[in-house]
């Protein structure tokens, strides 16, 4: 029903928690996935059984693993977007503690914009997307959205 929903004109919207159940095998390909947002930095659950076993046995490079895990999951969020030479989407992320990390991937981390707000954020979307609607206005491949 969503991937039908998604090929619509009007679009569907997904919600989903990073490291859910739709965190990963699931593919999103074309119009199933044209924007991602992540709301905060998706750590490690710290307490969890298997979490404190890993940072247990890496002892003082538990940290790094730790927050490389939360980057990793950005980075496999973001290439959700971005399937194929021909495949767009918008990326939004709203924790500045992800803006420009030496972790996030190259291939969107280098096109990284900011904006001032919820407003710019919304006009820089819109024109994003108007551009892919018109081949006129824009090249095919998406230009991820950082929001402060």
């Amino acid at each position: 029903a969503y991937r039908e929903k998604a090929a619509t004109p009007r679009g569907a919207l997904l919600l989903a928690v990073m490291r859910g159940r739709a965190a990963e095998g699931a593919d999103f390909k074309d119009d199933a996935a044209r924007c991602v947002v992540v709301v905060g930095v998706p750590y490690p659950p710290r307490f969890d059984a298997s979490t404190r076993l890993k940072m247990a046995h890496l002892g003082r490079d538990s940290e790094a693993w730790y927050k490389a895990e939360a980057f990793r999951n950005v980075n496999q969020a973001a290439g959700r977007l971005i399937r194929h030479s021909g495949d767009f989407g918008a990326l939004v992320l709203m924790d500045r503690n992800l803006h420009r990390h030496s972790m996030m991937s190259e291939w969107f981390a280098n096109r990284l914009v900011a904006a001032s707000g919820s407003g710019e954020c919304h006009d820089r979307l819109c024109a994003f997307f108007a551009a892919r609607r018109d081949p006129g206005l824009g090249t095919k491949r998406g230009v991820p959205v950082v929001v402060e």
